[in-house]
Protein backbone atom coordinates (compact mmCIF):
# COMPACT_ATOMS: atom_id res chain seq x y z
CA UNK A 1 0.00 0.00 0.00
CA UNK A 2 1.29 3.04 -1.24
CA UNK A 3 2.72 5.37 1.94
CA UNK A 4 1.89 8.68 2.35
CA UNK A 5 3.37 11.99 4.06
CA UNK A 6 2.18 14.92 5.88
CA UNK A 7 3.10 17.97 4.22
CA UNK A 8 5.67 20.08 5.97
CA UNK A 9 4.03 22.72 9.28
CA UNK A 10 4.14 25.78 6.73
CA UNK A 11 1.51 24.04 4.09
CA UNK A 12 0.13 21.66 6.54
CA UNK A 13 -3.12 23.96 7.11
CA UNK A 14 -6.72 24.47 6.95
CA UNK A 15 -7.20 25.87 3.70
CA UNK A 16 -10.42 28.12 2.56
CA UNK A 17 -11.77 30.46 -0.10
CA UNK A 18 -13.23 33.83 -0.06
CA UNK A 19 -15.71 35.53 -0.90
CA UNK A 20 -18.18 32.95 0.55
CA UNK A 21 -20.95 33.14 2.94
CA UNK A 22 -18.93 31.29 5.58
CA UNK A 23 -15.79 29.80 5.80
CA UNK A 24 -15.11 26.00 4.02
CA UNK A 25 -12.46 24.07 5.82
CA UNK A 26 -11.03 21.73 3.22
CA UNK A 27 -9.26 18.60 3.93
CA UNK A 28 -5.79 18.28 5.37
CA UNK A 29 -3.30 19.11 2.56
CA UNK A 30 -0.56 15.84 1.60
CA UNK A 31 2.30 14.89 -0.92
CA UNK A 32 1.98 11.12 -1.85
CA UNK A 33 4.74 9.17 -2.76
CA UNK A 34 4.72 9.93 -6.14
CA UNK A 35 5.63 13.86 -4.64
CA UNK A 36 1.77 14.78 -5.62
CA UNK A 37 0.36 17.71 -3.61
CA UNK A 38 -3.60 17.23 -2.97
CA UNK A 39 -6.19 18.24 -0.82
CA UNK A 40 -8.53 15.74 -0.76
CA UNK A 41 -8.94 13.88 -4.40
CA UNK A 42 -7.53 16.87 -6.40
CA UNK A 43 -4.05 17.23 -7.30
CA UNK A 44 -2.79 20.75 -7.12
CA UNK A 45 0.83 20.32 -7.73
CA UNK A 46 3.82 18.37 -7.75
CA UNK A 47 6.94 18.19 -5.19
CA UNK A 48 10.38 17.69 -7.40
CA UNK A 49 13.57 18.38 -6.36
CA UNK A 50 12.70 19.94 -2.89
CA UNK A 51 10.30 22.49 -4.71
CA UNK A 52 6.54 22.50 -5.20
CA UNK A 53 5.20 23.84 -8.51
CA UNK A 54 1.54 24.53 -8.11
CA UNK A 55 -0.77 24.38 -11.39
CA UNK A 56 -2.74 27.68 -11.63
CA UNK A 57 -5.75 25.44 -13.60
CA UNK A 58 -6.45 23.44 -10.79
CA UNK A 59 -7.65 26.14 -8.48
CA UNK A 60 -9.99 26.87 -9.81
CA UNK A 61 -12.87 26.15 -6.38
CA UNK A 62 -16.42 26.09 -7.59
CA UNK A 63 -19.19 25.82 -4.76
CA UNK A 64 -22.21 28.53 -3.05
CA UNK A 65 -20.50 31.84 -2.93
CA UNK A 66 -17.60 31.02 -4.90
CA UNK A 67 -16.54 33.08 -7.88
CA UNK A 68 -14.22 30.67 -8.78
CA UNK A 69 -10.99 32.84 -8.18
CA UNK A 70 -8.24 31.11 -7.20
CA UNK A 71 -6.73 34.42 -6.19
CA UNK A 72 -9.04 33.86 -3.24
CA UNK A 73 -7.95 30.97 -1.97
CA UNK A 74 -6.13 31.76 1.18
CA UNK A 75 -4.02 29.67 3.79
CA UNK A 76 -3.61 29.98 7.48
CA UNK A 77 0.47 29.46 8.08
CA UNK A 78 1.23 29.39 11.95
CA UNK A 79 4.64 31.32 11.07
CA UNK A 80 2.98 34.07 10.12
CA UNK A 81 1.09 34.76 12.93
CA UNK A 82 -2.15 33.38 11.73
CA UNK A 83 -2.82 35.93 9.10
CA UNK A 84 -4.38 34.73 5.77
CA UNK A 85 -2.08 34.51 3.23
CA UNK A 86 -3.69 34.68 -0.69
CA UNK A 87 -2.18 31.44 -2.46
CA UNK A 88 -2.33 33.53 -5.99
CA UNK A 89 0.90 35.44 -4.23
CA UNK A 90 2.22 32.33 -4.39
CA UNK A 91 2.08 31.91 -7.93
CA UNK A 92 4.60 32.72 -10.61
CA UNK A 93 1.74 35.01 -12.89
CA UNK A 94 -1.14 36.39 -12.63
CA UNK A 95 -4.25 34.85 -15.18
CA UNK A 96 -6.32 36.87 -16.99
CA UNK A 97 -9.78 35.03 -16.12
CA UNK A 98 -9.02 35.51 -12.08
CA UNK A 99 -10.32 38.86 -12.32
CA UNK A 100 -13.00 38.35 -14.95
CA UNK A 101 -11.16 38.52 -17.75
CA UNK A 102 -12.65 35.99 -20.06
CA UNK A 103 -12.17 35.55 -23.73
CA UNK A 104 -14.83 34.92 -26.33
CA UNK A 105 -17.83 36.40 -24.95
CA UNK A 106 -18.53 38.99 -27.01
CA UNK A 107 -18.69 41.52 -23.86
CA UNK A 108 -16.58 44.45 -22.77
CA UNK A 109 -13.53 43.44 -20.94
CA UNK A 110 -11.75 46.80 -20.75
CA UNK A 111 -12.87 46.98 -16.92
CA UNK A 112 -11.35 43.22 -16.26
CA UNK A 113 -8.34 43.57 -18.08
CA UNK A 114 -7.83 46.66 -16.48
CA UNK A 115 -8.05 45.15 -13.04
CA UNK A 116 -5.72 42.77 -14.12
CA UNK A 117 -3.14 44.70 -15.31
CA UNK A 118 -3.07 47.27 -12.31
CA UNK A 119 -2.89 43.98 -10.24
CA UNK A 120 0.23 42.85 -11.98
CA UNK A 121 1.94 46.25 -11.54
CA UNK A 122 1.43 46.16 -7.99
CA UNK A 123 2.75 42.61 -7.53
CA UNK A 124 5.71 42.81 -9.98
CA UNK A 125 4.41 39.28 -11.70
CA UNK A 126 3.24 38.64 -15.56
CA UNK A 127 -0.28 38.34 -16.66
CA UNK A 128 -1.00 36.03 -18.70
CA UNK A 129 -4.04 35.87 -21.24
CA UNK A 130 -5.90 32.34 -22.14
CA UNK A 131 -6.23 32.13 -26.08
CA UNK A 132 -9.08 33.76 -27.15
CA UNK A 133 -11.28 37.20 -28.43
CA UNK A 134 -11.16 40.76 -25.32
CA UNK A 135 -13.33 43.25 -26.53
CA UNK A 136 -12.31 46.62 -25.33
CA UNK A 137 -13.41 50.32 -25.81
CA UNK A 138 -11.92 53.85 -24.06
CA UNK A 139 -11.77 53.68 -20.12
CA UNK A 140 -9.51 57.10 -19.45
CA UNK A 141 -7.32 59.38 -20.09
CA UNK A 142 -3.21 59.31 -19.92
CA UNK A 143 -1.73 63.07 -18.71
CA UNK A 144 -0.63 63.62 -21.73
CA UNK A 145 -4.43 63.82 -23.10
CA UNK A 146 -4.36 60.83 -25.03
CA UNK A 147 -7.46 58.57 -24.63
CA UNK A 148 -6.46 54.63 -24.04
CA UNK A 149 -8.68 51.34 -23.48
CA UNK A 150 -5.84 49.37 -21.58
CA UNK A 151 -3.03 50.50 -19.55
CA UNK A 152 0.00 48.44 -18.51
CA UNK A 153 2.50 50.13 -16.64
CA UNK A 154 4.91 48.18 -18.14
CA UNK A 155 4.14 44.49 -17.12
CA UNK A 156 4.87 41.50 -18.70
CA UNK A 157 1.77 41.06 -20.85
CA UNK A 158 1.58 37.36 -22.12
CA UNK A 159 -0.95 35.28 -24.39
CA UNK A 160 -1.25 31.94 -24.71
CA UNK A 161 -0.39 29.74 -27.53
CA UNK A 162 2.72 29.45 -29.99
CA UNK A 163 1.27 32.10 -32.53
CA UNK A 164 0.16 35.71 -31.61
CA UNK A 165 -3.37 35.08 -33.77
CA UNK A 166 -3.67 32.69 -30.86
CA UNK A 167 -4.85 35.57 -27.96
CA UNK A 168 -6.36 38.85 -29.72
CA UNK A 169 -7.18 41.84 -28.38
CA UNK A 170 -9.66 44.32 -30.27
CA UNK A 171 -11.51 47.45 -29.96
CA UNK A 172 -15.38 47.59 -29.80
CA UNK A 173 -17.47 49.06 -32.41
CA UNK A 174 -17.87 52.56 -31.77
CA UNK A 175 -14.60 52.80 -30.08
CA UNK A 176 -13.17 56.08 -31.79
CA UNK A 177 -9.98 56.50 -34.29
CA UNK A 178 -7.99 58.31 -31.54
CA UNK A 179 -8.49 55.91 -28.56
CA UNK A 180 -4.96 53.48 -28.55
CA UNK A 181 -5.64 50.53 -27.99
CA UNK A 182 -3.10 49.65 -25.20
CA UNK A 183 -1.09 52.28 -23.59
CA UNK A 184 2.34 51.33 -22.03
CA UNK A 185 3.57 53.55 -19.73
CA UNK A 186 6.69 54.16 -17.46
CA UNK A 187 5.73 55.03 -14.09
CA UNK A 188 8.54 57.06 -12.14
CA UNK A 189 11.44 55.62 -11.67
CA UNK A 190 9.79 52.32 -13.04
CA UNK A 191 9.79 50.94 -16.39
CA UNK A 192 12.64 48.61 -17.14
CA UNK A 193 12.60 44.70 -17.61
CA UNK A 194 9.21 44.08 -19.36
CA UNK A 195 7.86 42.05 -22.02
CA UNK A 196 4.73 41.92 -24.79
CA UNK A 197 4.58 38.97 -26.13
CA UNK A 198 2.35 36.23 -28.52
CA UNK A 199 -1.09 37.95 -28.97
CA UNK A 200 -2.02 40.21 -31.59
CA UNK A 201 -4.40 43.81 -31.60
CA UNK A 202 -6.76 43.69 -34.62
CA UNK A 203 -8.77 47.26 -35.44
CA UNK A 204 -10.86 46.27 -37.77
CA UNK A 205 -12.05 42.72 -35.67
CA UNK A 206 -15.63 44.14 -35.48
CA UNK A 207 -15.93 44.82 -39.17
CA UNK A 208 -14.74 48.12 -39.02
CA UNK A 209 -11.89 49.61 -38.37
CA UNK A 210 -11.73 50.87 -34.87
CA UNK A 211 -9.58 52.84 -31.96
CA UNK A 212 -6.42 54.39 -33.09
CA UNK A 213 -2.38 53.69 -32.49
CA UNK A 214 -2.34 50.08 -31.81
CA UNK A 215 0.09 50.17 -29.01
CA UNK A 216 1.69 53.33 -27.72
CA UNK A 217 4.42 53.42 -25.77
CA UNK A 218 5.49 56.57 -23.37
CA UNK A 219 7.67 56.95 -20.99
CA UNK A 220 5.97 60.32 -18.71
CA UNK A 221 7.08 61.71 -15.23
CA UNK A 222 10.51 60.06 -15.14
CA UNK A 223 9.56 56.77 -16.24
CA UNK A 224 12.72 54.43 -17.47
CA UNK A 225 11.10 52.69 -20.24
CA UNK A 226 13.52 50.09 -21.26
CA UNK A 227 14.95 46.74 -21.72
CA UNK A 228 12.07 45.20 -23.22
CA UNK A 229 11.29 42.54 -25.18
CA UNK A 230 9.02 42.40 -27.65
CA UNK A 231 8.13 39.21 -29.40
CA UNK A 232 5.71 37.51 -31.50
CA UNK A 233 3.28 40.67 -31.54
CA UNK A 234 0.88 41.48 -34.50
CA UNK A 235 -0.92 44.36 -34.80
CA UNK A 236 -3.34 44.58 -38.08
CA UNK A 237 -4.29 47.31 -40.02
CA UNK A 238 -6.06 50.19 -38.32
CA UNK A 239 -6.49 54.23 -38.35
CA UNK A 240 -3.14 54.84 -37.13
CA UNK A 241 0.18 53.49 -36.49
CA UNK A 242 0.75 50.14 -35.65
CA UNK A 243 3.21 50.54 -32.69
CA UNK A 244 4.35 54.45 -31.39
CA UNK A 245 7.29 54.63 -29.13
CA UNK A 246 7.14 58.46 -27.72
CA UNK A 247 10.44 59.26 -25.32
CA UNK A 248 9.97 62.46 -23.20
CA UNK A 249 13.66 62.89 -22.11
CA UNK A 250 14.20 64.41 -18.98
CA UNK A 251 17.59 65.02 -17.02
CA UNK A 252 16.47 62.04 -14.64
CA UNK A 253 16.05 60.19 -17.68
CA UNK A 254 17.90 61.46 -20.60
CA UNK A 255 17.90 58.36 -23.09
CA UNK A 256 14.90 58.23 -24.17
CA UNK A 257 12.32 55.38 -24.34
CA UNK A 258 12.77 51.52 -25.43
CA UNK A 259 16.21 52.03 -25.02
CA UNK A 260 18.16 48.68 -24.67
CA UNK A 261 15.19 46.83 -25.96
CA UNK A 262 14.52 44.56 -28.20
CA UNK A 263 11.48 43.75 -30.77
CA UNK A 264 11.53 40.03 -32.63
CA UNK A 265 9.60 38.25 -35.01
CA UNK A 266 6.76 40.02 -34.97
CA UNK A 267 4.40 42.39 -37.64
CA UNK A 268 3.08 45.68 -37.69
CA UNK A 269 0.62 46.28 -40.76
CA UNK A 270 0.28 49.56 -40.00
CA UNK A 271 4.13 51.06 -39.62
CA UNK A 272 5.49 52.18 -36.91
CA UNK A 273 6.71 55.43 -35.16
CA UNK A 274 9.50 56.46 -32.73
CA UNK A 275 9.70 59.67 -31.46
CA UNK A 276 12.23 60.10 -29.08
CA UNK A 277 13.38 56.89 -29.06
CA UNK A 278 16.63 55.36 -26.80
CA UNK A 279 20.12 54.00 -27.60
CA UNK A 280 20.34 50.26 -28.32
CA UNK A 281 17.48 49.38 -29.95
CA UNK A 282 17.18 46.07 -32.00
CA UNK A 283 14.68 45.18 -34.71
CA UNK A 284 15.11 41.34 -35.82
CA UNK A 285 12.52 39.68 -38.33
CA UNK A 286 10.10 42.44 -38.06
CA UNK A 287 7.71 42.62 -41.09
CA UNK A 288 6.48 46.49 -41.17
CA UNK A 289 3.55 47.11 -43.49
CA UNK A 290 1.21 50.36 -43.70
CA UNK A 291 -1.73 50.65 -45.65
CA UNK A 292 -2.08 54.09 -46.08
CA UNK A 293 0.23 56.36 -48.70
CA UNK A 294 0.77 59.28 -45.52
CA UNK A 295 2.43 56.67 -43.32
CA UNK A 296 5.85 55.31 -43.35
CA UNK A 297 6.55 51.35 -42.39
CA UNK A 298 9.19 52.62 -40.80
CA UNK A 299 9.32 56.68 -39.24
CA UNK A 300 12.36 57.27 -36.83
CA UNK A 301 13.18 60.45 -35.00
CA UNK A 302 15.70 59.56 -31.75
CA UNK A 303 15.88 61.68 -28.62
CA UNK A 304 18.36 64.17 -28.27
CA UNK A 305 18.60 65.45 -24.94
CA UNK A 306 20.60 67.81 -24.02
CA UNK A 307 20.57 71.38 -22.91
CA UNK A 308 23.51 73.02 -23.81
CA UNK A 309 23.29 71.53 -27.16
CA UNK A 310 19.29 71.60 -28.08
CA UNK A 311 20.10 71.35 -31.97
CA UNK A 312 23.00 69.30 -32.63
CA UNK A 313 24.34 65.72 -32.56
CA UNK A 314 26.09 66.00 -28.86
CA UNK A 315 23.42 63.35 -27.36
CA UNK A 316 21.65 62.30 -29.70
CA UNK A 317 21.17 58.27 -28.96
CA UNK A 318 22.99 55.65 -30.86
CA UNK A 319 22.49 51.98 -32.47
CA UNK A 320 19.21 51.46 -34.08
CA UNK A 321 19.89 48.06 -35.52
CA UNK A 322 17.34 46.38 -38.21
CA UNK A 323 18.00 42.72 -39.35
CA UNK A 324 16.58 40.09 -41.43
CA UNK A 325 13.10 42.75 -41.55
CA UNK A 326 10.76 43.26 -44.66
CA UNK A 327 9.40 46.48 -45.04
CA UNK A 328 6.19 46.92 -47.54
CA UNK A 329 5.16 50.04 -47.78
CA UNK A 330 2.05 52.02 -50.08
CA UNK A 331 3.82 55.65 -48.91
CA UNK A 332 7.39 55.74 -48.05
CA UNK A 333 9.28 52.86 -46.40
CA UNK A 334 11.87 54.41 -43.82
CA UNK A 335 11.57 58.08 -43.11
CA UNK A 336 14.56 59.22 -40.78
CA UNK A 337 14.77 62.15 -39.18
CA UNK A 338 17.56 62.23 -37.03
CA UNK A 339 20.32 59.75 -34.89
CA UNK A 340 23.35 58.51 -35.06
CA UNK A 341 24.19 55.57 -36.58
CA UNK A 342 20.92 53.26 -37.77
CA UNK A 343 21.99 49.93 -39.74
CA UNK A 344 19.56 48.20 -42.22
CA UNK A 345 21.31 44.23 -43.09
CA UNK A 346 20.02 41.52 -45.30
CA UNK A 347 16.41 43.44 -45.75
CA UNK A 348 13.95 43.29 -48.35
CA UNK A 349 11.68 46.52 -48.68
CA UNK A 350 9.50 46.83 -51.50
CA UNK A 351 6.88 49.86 -52.25
CA UNK A 352 4.51 50.36 -54.75
CA UNK A 353 1.12 49.08 -56.07
CA UNK A 354 -0.65 52.66 -54.92
CA UNK A 355 -0.08 56.20 -55.80
CA UNK A 356 2.79 58.03 -53.03
CA UNK A 357 1.96 60.73 -51.06
CA UNK A 358 3.54 64.04 -52.22
CA UNK A 359 3.74 67.19 -49.65
CA UNK A 360 7.12 66.99 -48.95
CA UNK A 361 7.82 62.87 -49.20
CA UNK A 362 10.10 63.88 -51.88
CA UNK A 363 9.23 60.77 -53.59
CA UNK A 364 12.05 58.31 -52.07
CA UNK A 365 11.55 54.80 -50.84
CA UNK A 366 14.12 55.62 -48.28
CA UNK A 367 14.88 58.88 -46.83
CA UNK A 368 17.29 59.93 -44.90
CA UNK A 369 15.81 63.15 -44.45
CA UNK A 370 17.99 64.72 -41.33
CA UNK A 371 15.16 67.49 -40.95
CA UNK A 372 14.84 67.52 -36.75
CA UNK A 373 18.26 67.40 -36.78
CA UNK A 374 21.90 65.54 -38.34
CA UNK A 375 22.21 61.81 -38.83
CA UNK A 376 25.58 60.07 -38.55
CA UNK A 377 26.03 57.14 -39.92
CA UNK A 378 23.69 55.07 -41.69
CA UNK A 379 24.44 51.37 -42.69
CA UNK A 380 22.72 49.43 -45.73
CA UNK A 381 24.17 46.59 -45.89
CA UNK A 382 23.28 43.28 -48.59
CA UNK A 383 19.44 42.86 -49.31
CA UNK A 384 16.69 43.76 -51.68
CA UNK A 385 15.11 47.11 -53.04
CA UNK A 386 12.02 47.39 -55.03
CA UNK A 387 9.91 49.77 -56.40
CA UNK A 388 6.55 48.30 -58.21
CA UNK A 389 3.03 48.79 -59.21
CA UNK A 390 1.58 50.17 -61.90
CA UNK A 391 0.33 53.42 -60.01
CA UNK A 392 2.85 54.02 -57.17
CA UNK A 393 5.09 57.77 -58.16
CA UNK A 394 8.10 56.58 -56.47
CA UNK A 395 10.87 57.96 -58.44
CA UNK A 396 14.00 57.34 -56.20
CA UNK A 397 14.93 54.58 -54.03
CA UNK A 398 17.59 56.64 -51.83
CA UNK A 399 17.39 60.01 -50.52
CA UNK A 400 19.95 61.19 -48.74
CA UNK A 401 20.11 64.44 -47.23
CA UNK A 402 21.43 65.75 -43.75
CA UNK A 403 23.59 62.67 -43.08
CA UNK A 404 27.57 62.22 -42.68
CA UNK A 405 28.28 58.77 -43.70
CA UNK A 406 25.74 56.85 -45.11
CA UNK A 407 27.10 53.84 -46.30
CA UNK A 408 24.77 51.64 -49.13
CA UNK A 409 27.53 48.00 -49.34
CA UNK A 410 26.22 45.02 -51.25
CA UNK A 411 22.39 46.21 -52.07
CA UNK A 412 20.31 45.29 -55.51
CA UNK A 413 17.74 48.12 -56.60
CA UNK A 414 14.84 46.52 -58.60
CA UNK A 415 12.89 48.73 -60.71
CA UNK A 416 9.12 47.33 -61.49
CA UNK A 417 7.43 50.27 -62.77
CA UNK A 418 6.68 49.63 -66.19
CA UNK A 419 7.84 52.31 -68.47
CA UNK A 420 9.64 53.98 -65.15
CA UNK A 421 12.69 55.77 -65.00
CA UNK A 422 14.30 56.80 -61.31
CA UNK A 423 17.42 57.40 -59.52
CA UNK A 424 18.95 54.91 -57.24
CA UNK A 425 20.87 57.51 -54.97
CA UNK A 426 19.57 60.80 -54.72
CA UNK A 427 22.36 62.77 -52.69
CA UNK A 428 21.97 66.02 -52.01
CA UNK A 429 24.37 69.05 -51.32
CA UNK A 430 23.76 68.61 -47.36
CA UNK A 431 25.24 64.99 -47.30
CA UNK A 432 28.67 64.35 -46.70
CA UNK A 433 31.44 61.26 -46.80
CA UNK A 434 28.49 58.92 -48.44
CA UNK A 435 29.85 55.93 -49.89
CA UNK A 436 28.21 54.22 -52.57
CA UNK A 437 29.58 49.76 -52.69
CA UNK A 438 28.86 46.64 -54.70
CA UNK A 439 25.14 48.33 -55.46
CA UNK A 440 23.55 46.65 -58.29
CA UNK A 441 20.70 46.56 -60.68
CA UNK A 442 18.81 44.57 -62.30
CA UNK A 443 17.16 46.69 -64.91
CA UNK A 444 19.81 49.17 -65.89
CA UNK A 445 17.78 51.13 -68.52
CA UNK A 446 15.25 52.06 -65.70
CA UNK A 447 17.57 54.55 -63.90
CA UNK A 448 17.55 57.85 -65.78
CA UNK A 449 20.60 58.45 -63.05
CA UNK A 450 21.82 55.54 -61.48
CA UNK A 451 23.40 58.31 -58.82
CA UNK A 452 22.62 61.81 -58.31
CA UNK A 453 25.46 63.49 -56.27
CA UNK A 454 25.25 66.50 -55.15
CA UNK A 455 27.10 65.73 -51.96
CA UNK A 456 30.69 66.29 -50.45
CA UNK A 457 33.24 64.21 -50.25
CA UNK A 458 31.45 61.16 -51.85
CA UNK A 459 33.16 57.62 -52.14
CA UNK A 460 32.72 55.28 -54.95
CA UNK A 461 31.36 57.52 -57.17
CA UNK A 462 32.76 58.30 -60.11
CA UNK A 463 32.29 62.53 -60.84
CA UNK A 464 32.76 64.65 -63.87
CA UNK A 465 35.49 67.09 -63.00
CA UNK A 466 34.80 70.51 -63.65
CA UNK A 467 36.83 72.26 -65.93
CA UNK A 468 37.62 75.76 -66.66
CA UNK A 469 39.30 78.32 -68.53
CA UNK A 470 39.03 77.35 -71.49
CA UNK A 471 39.84 73.59 -70.99
CA UNK A 472 38.05 70.66 -72.83
CA UNK A 473 38.14 66.84 -72.73
CA UNK A 474 40.00 65.68 -75.81
CA UNK A 475 36.86 63.90 -77.27
CA UNK A 476 36.93 60.98 -79.59
CA UNK A 477 36.19 58.14 -77.48
CA UNK A 478 39.23 59.17 -74.63
CA UNK A 479 38.34 59.08 -71.26
CA UNK A 480 36.72 62.75 -70.23
CA UNK A 481 38.21 64.26 -67.34
CA UNK A 482 36.51 62.85 -63.48
CA UNK A 483 37.58 61.78 -60.16
CA UNK A 484 36.83 59.57 -57.42
CA UNK A 485 37.30 59.26 -53.63
CA UNK A 486 38.26 55.83 -51.84
CA UNK A 487 37.42 54.82 -48.07
CA UNK A 488 40.45 55.29 -47.37
CA UNK A 489 40.25 58.85 -48.67
CA UNK A 490 42.42 58.72 -51.69
CA UNK A 491 41.57 61.39 -54.11
CA UNK A 492 42.32 59.77 -57.86
CA UNK A 493 41.65 61.73 -60.89
CA UNK A 494 41.44 60.66 -64.84
CA UNK A 495 41.08 61.15 -67.88
CA UNK A 496 42.59 63.60 -71.05
CA UNK A 497 42.28 67.37 -71.60
CA UNK A 498 43.36 69.83 -74.14
CA UNK A 499 44.25 73.03 -71.88
CA UNK A 500 43.90 75.50 -74.81
CA UNK A 501 45.82 78.46 -75.21
CA UNK A 502 47.60 80.31 -72.31
CA UNK A 503 48.79 78.02 -69.95
CA UNK A 504 50.40 77.85 -67.37
CA UNK A 505 46.64 78.45 -65.78
CA UNK A 506 43.84 76.98 -63.58
CA UNK A 507 42.30 74.16 -65.75
CA UNK A 508 39.80 72.76 -62.93
CA UNK A 509 38.01 72.94 -59.39
CA UNK A 510 37.81 70.25 -57.11
CA UNK A 511 34.44 69.84 -55.33
CA UNK A 512 34.39 70.65 -51.20
CA UNK A 513 35.02 67.56 -49.77
CA UNK A 514 37.57 66.25 -52.41
CA UNK A 515 40.35 68.99 -51.38
CA UNK A 516 43.95 68.81 -50.41
CA UNK A 517 44.33 69.86 -46.96
CA UNK A 518 47.58 71.52 -48.46
CA UNK A 519 49.37 72.36 -51.58
CA UNK A 520 49.78 69.40 -53.72
CA UNK A 521 52.87 69.30 -56.44
CA UNK A 522 52.22 66.25 -58.70
CA UNK A 523 54.13 64.95 -61.99
CA UNK A 524 51.89 64.82 -64.59
CA UNK A 525 52.38 63.42 -68.43
CA UNK A 526 51.66 65.11 -71.75
CA UNK A 527 50.58 63.13 -75.08
CA UNK A 528 54.15 63.60 -76.34
CA UNK A 529 55.69 61.78 -73.51
CA UNK A 530 57.36 65.05 -72.05
CA UNK A 531 56.44 65.75 -68.14
CA UNK A 532 55.62 68.68 -66.62
CA UNK A 533 52.83 68.73 -62.96
CA UNK A 534 50.31 70.08 -61.49
CA UNK A 535 49.51 71.95 -58.40
CA UNK A 536 46.43 71.06 -56.11
CA UNK A 537 45.39 73.89 -53.75
CA UNK A 538 43.47 74.09 -50.83
CA UNK A 539 40.35 76.04 -52.99
CA UNK A 540 40.39 72.92 -55.22
CA UNK A 541 42.08 74.58 -57.76
CA UNK A 542 43.89 72.72 -60.41
CA UNK A 543 46.96 74.41 -61.53
CA UNK A 544 48.75 73.52 -65.04
CA UNK A 545 52.85 74.93 -64.74
CA UNK A 546 53.25 73.60 -68.11
CA UNK A 547 53.81 76.29 -70.84
CA UNK A 548 52.24 73.47 -74.10
CA UNK A 549 48.63 73.33 -74.77
CA UNK A 550 49.09 69.78 -76.04
CA UNK A 551 46.72 67.48 -74.17
CA UNK A 552 47.53 65.92 -70.71
CA UNK A 553 46.68 62.56 -69.34
CA UNK A 554 45.33 63.14 -65.52
CA UNK A 555 45.62 59.63 -64.21
CA UNK A 556 48.71 59.95 -62.45
CA UNK A 557 46.73 62.61 -59.94
CA UNK A 558 46.23 60.60 -56.74
CA UNK A 559 46.49 62.41 -53.73
CA UNK A 560 44.92 61.34 -49.74
CA UNK A 561 43.10 63.58 -47.60
CA UNK A 562 41.27 62.93 -44.42
CA UNK A 563 39.82 58.71 -44.76
CA UNK A 564 36.72 60.20 -42.05
CA UNK A 565 34.34 62.25 -42.08
CA UNK A 566 34.66 65.14 -43.53
CA UNK A 567 33.73 67.97 -40.63
CA UNK A 568 34.66 67.05 -37.03
CA UNK A 569 31.44 65.85 -35.02
CA UNK A 570 31.10 67.19 -31.92
CA UNK A 571 32.13 64.92 -28.93
CA UNK A 572 29.05 63.44 -26.85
Amino acid sequence: MMMKRLVPLALAIPLAYEPVLAQQVLPPGQIDAAGNLKLGPVTLGRRQNGKLSITPDTLQILGHGSTGDASALTATVPLTGGTPVALSNLLPALYGRNFGALPNTGLDMTAALNRALSQAFESRRPLVLERGYYGVTQSGVGSDNRPYALLSKAVDLIGLGANAIDTVIYPLAGTANNVDILRVEAPANLGENFSLRNFMIDPSRSGTKYGGVGIYMVNLEGGNLSKALIENIRVKPGNDYSLYIKGTPTVATPQGAMANSQILRSMFDDGIKGEGVGDNVLWSSVVFRTSSTTRAAVEYTVTNYNPNFPSGIANLASIQVFENCNFGSLGPAILLHNGRHYVFENSNIEIGNEAMATGGLNGAMIDARGDVGPIVRVEFKGGHMGIFGSTTTATKFFRIDNVQNFVADGATLSMGRPGAVGVGFDITANARDTVIRAVRTNNPAAFASFVNDNGIGTMGVRKALPLVNGVTNVGGGVEAAGFTKTEDGFIRMYGVVSPGPGSPKVIAHLPPGFRPSETKRIGIVLQSGKVSNVELYGDGSVFYAGSTNEPISLNSIVFQNDPVISEIMQAR
